[in-house]
């Protein structure tokens, strides 16, 4: 016998309901990996319009909305990335950015050119002004992100992280990077 499913809390569901949301047709599980919610979409045919009151609805309590399928995870992600709230933050991003890098003398480092330039040649020059030899710090997966993969972890610190990351959102703002690394402490 299948168990039943526990309804979904009284605010999701409203919150739900608002973005125009059948809230039957999500479930809501706690993920103790990740500390939060993770919120299943089933609904392979859910109305695109929905997707910028769902992104909105998202940024108010932490959690991860996972959909049916890759194109309506894509379309959401954007519209995550297009909420006001979302803008707002990357310009006070970008300004504190901007200031650090004025701060240790970098603001004129000189941005990624895709026409002149790999991605890999641009990873390459990011870690040479950070003092570290090319592909001990970052390295270009096969998705054209540029991965903070460090050799050594344990030897990097948070300075080292703070430097690379408001290099790469500085010189190359449209390039996708992540974060990978096996040492919690990072």
């Amino acid at each position: 016998m299948k168990p039943m499913k526990a309804p979904l809390e009284q605010w999701l569901s409203d919150g739900l309901a608002n973005c125009g949301v059948d809230a039957r047709l999500v479930e809501s599980e706690w993920s103790d990996l990740c500390q939060h919610d993770v919120v299943t979409f089933a609904d392979a045919n859910l109305p695109p319009s929905s997707l910028p009151a769902l992104a909105a609805f998202s940024l108010e309590f932490s959690s991860q909305f996972v959909f049916a399928t890759d194109e309506l995870q894509t379309a959401f992600e954007r519209a995550v990335w297009d909420d006001p709230k979302m803008v707002e933050l990357r310009g006070i991003y970008q300004n504190q950015t901007q200031q650090h890098l004025e701060l240790l003398g970098l603001s004129d480092f000189p941005r990624f050119d895709p026409g002149t330039e790999t991605l890999k040649s641009f990873a390459a020059r990011v870690e040479a002004i950070c003092g570290f030899a090319s592909g001990q710090m970052l390295m270009v997966d096969r998705y054209d992100r540029i991965v903070l993969a460090p050799t050594r972890p344990q030897d990097l610190t948070v300075d080292d992280v703070s430097k690379l990351m408001a290099l790469l959102n500085h010189a190359a703002p449209d390039t996708a990077f992540t974060v990978m690394a096996e040492d919690s402490s990072i």
